[in-house]
């Protein structure tokens, strides 16, 4: 991916990674995941990639998702080098408090 990005220099290329079954997995090995794909990636706080965190069928709570988030905001290798994208569902009819819950746990 970097090296196709690299042969076209007049691009301005984002990178963006999301683990699609973020709210329903142990949150240490998204962790693992989200840190080893933006350790290849090598982010910077000038030129930032994006981590899009779901809450995929909305199987808890906003409060619990915002928990989730927050952790990850908390323990991300690079946190200052990633747009911590929320992207809530509305299965249950909460998709707004989770991503307001989300937003202030510190998602961006």
């Amino acid at each position: 991916m970097r090296g196709g990005a690299a042969r076209q220099p007049g691009t301005d290329w984002r990178f963006e990674y999301s683990p699609e079954m973020f709210s329903g997995t142990e949150l240490a090995f998204s962790l693992r995941v989200v840190d080893a794909v933006t350790a290849v990636w090598q982010p910077t706080a000038q030129r930032k990639c994006i981590v899009n965190l779901p809450t995929t069928v909305e199987h808890s709570t906003p409060n619990l998702f915002a928990d989730q988030v927050e952790w990850m905001h908390r323990h991300l290798d690079r946190r200052d080098a990633i747009v911590l994208s929320i992207h809530p569902h509305n299965d249950r009819g909460t998709g707004t408090a989770a991503a307001e819950l989300a937003v202030m746990a510190g998602g961006d």
